[in-house]
Protein backbone atom coordinates (compact mmCIF):
# COMPACT_ATOMS: atom_id res chain seq x y z
CA UNK A 1 0.00 0.00 0.00
CA UNK A 2 1.10 3.54 -1.12
CA UNK A 3 3.42 5.20 2.12
CA UNK A 4 1.74 9.06 3.25
CA UNK A 5 4.39 11.26 2.41
CA UNK A 6 4.81 14.22 5.25
CA UNK A 7 7.39 16.25 3.57
CA UNK A 8 6.02 17.57 0.80
CA UNK A 9 2.90 19.62 -0.13
CA UNK A 10 0.63 18.23 -3.01
CA UNK A 11 -2.35 20.81 -3.94
CA UNK A 12 -5.75 18.59 -4.07
CA UNK A 13 -6.99 17.80 -7.80
CA UNK A 14 -9.78 15.67 -6.80
CA UNK A 15 -12.98 14.62 -5.09
CA UNK A 16 -15.66 11.64 -3.89
CA UNK A 17 -18.21 12.72 -6.56
CA UNK A 18 -21.70 13.33 -5.43
CA UNK A 19 -24.99 10.95 -5.55
CA UNK A 20 -22.76 7.72 -5.69
CA UNK A 21 -24.39 4.36 -4.58
CA UNK A 22 -25.03 4.37 -0.57
CA UNK A 23 -23.77 7.94 -0.52
CA UNK A 24 -20.26 6.76 0.29
CA UNK A 25 -16.84 5.78 -1.07
CA UNK A 26 -15.03 2.99 0.24
CA UNK A 27 -10.75 3.61 0.68
CA UNK A 28 -9.00 -0.06 0.02
CA UNK A 29 -5.83 -0.96 0.89
CA UNK A 30 -5.48 -2.60 -2.29
CA UNK A 31 -6.86 -1.32 -5.57
CA UNK A 32 -9.09 -4.60 -5.90
CA UNK A 33 -13.03 -4.53 -4.33
CA UNK A 34 -12.18 -7.64 -1.99
CA UNK A 35 -9.52 -5.89 -0.32
CA UNK A 36 -9.86 -4.72 3.15
CA UNK A 37 -11.67 -1.03 3.24
CA UNK A 38 -9.79 1.56 4.89
CA UNK A 39 -11.76 4.27 5.20
CA UNK A 40 -15.08 5.18 4.38
CA UNK A 41 -15.02 8.40 2.20
CA UNK A 42 -18.24 10.68 2.08
CA UNK A 43 -19.20 12.80 -1.26
CA UNK A 44 -17.47 15.74 -1.62
CA UNK A 45 -14.48 14.66 0.24
CA UNK A 46 -11.21 15.84 -0.97
CA UNK A 47 -8.69 13.24 -2.41
CA UNK A 48 -4.93 14.27 -3.10
CA UNK A 49 -4.18 11.42 -6.19
CA UNK A 50 -0.45 9.80 -5.37
CA UNK A 51 -0.30 8.09 -8.47
CA UNK A 52 -2.07 7.42 -11.81
CA UNK A 53 -5.74 5.73 -12.48
CA UNK A 54 -5.01 2.07 -13.47
CA UNK A 55 -7.34 -0.28 -14.19
CA UNK A 56 -9.87 2.08 -13.03
CA UNK A 57 -8.53 2.54 -9.25
CA UNK A 58 -6.10 5.86 -8.02
CA UNK A 59 -3.88 5.78 -5.52
CA UNK A 60 -4.98 8.38 -3.06
CA UNK A 61 -4.46 10.60 0.23
CA UNK A 62 -6.84 12.29 2.23
CA UNK A 63 -6.24 15.79 3.29
CA UNK A 64 -4.90 14.97 6.33
CA UNK A 65 -2.78 12.31 4.56
CA UNK A 66 -3.74 9.96 7.60
CA UNK A 67 -5.22 7.75 5.25
CA UNK A 68 -3.60 6.58 2.43
CA UNK A 69 -5.23 3.49 -0.15
CA UNK A 70 -6.84 3.02 -2.84
CA UNK A 71 -10.46 4.17 -4.38
CA UNK A 72 -12.46 3.40 -7.88
CA UNK A 73 -11.51 6.50 -9.79
CA UNK A 74 -15.18 6.69 -11.52
CA UNK A 75 -16.52 8.19 -8.37
CA UNK A 76 -14.10 10.83 -8.20
CA UNK A 77 -13.55 13.74 -10.47
CA UNK A 78 -9.10 12.37 -10.22
CA UNK A 79 -10.18 10.97 -14.17
CA UNK A 80 -11.88 14.15 -15.24
CA UNK A 81 -9.25 16.42 -13.96
CA UNK A 82 -6.18 16.85 -16.64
Amino acid sequence: MPKAISTITITPSCYVKTNIPDGHLNMRSQPSEISTIVAVLSEGHVLYPIGPIRDGWVAVATITGEQVGYVNAKFTTCQEEK
